[in-house]
């Protein structure tokens, strides 16, 4: 992998996890809120980021080893 390639591939794998996240916790914030003020039992939402979770360690991990990578090249 290039030196660019390296770059764009880290930029856009931390603004993913940063959207995903960012997703995840709304959704997240919007289910409880369902359940405490509105008395709606159980609701997907509340699945929904419990099932993205695994996903968002994975970026993650992969953007540890992207930097790793990036600081053996000295980048």
């Amino acid at each position: 992998m290039s030196d660019a390639e390296l770059f764009k591939n880290a930029k856009l794998m931390k603004g993913a996890a940063i959207a995903l996240t960012a997703m995840c916790m709304l959704l997240l914030i919007m289910g409880l809120f369902l359940i405490i003020k509105k008395g709606a039992g159980f609701t997907g939402l509340i699945v929904i980021p419990a099932a993205l979770t695994p996903i968002i360690l994975l970026n993650t991990q992969s953007l540890k080893e992207l930097k790793k990578e990036m600081a053996a090249r000295n980048l």
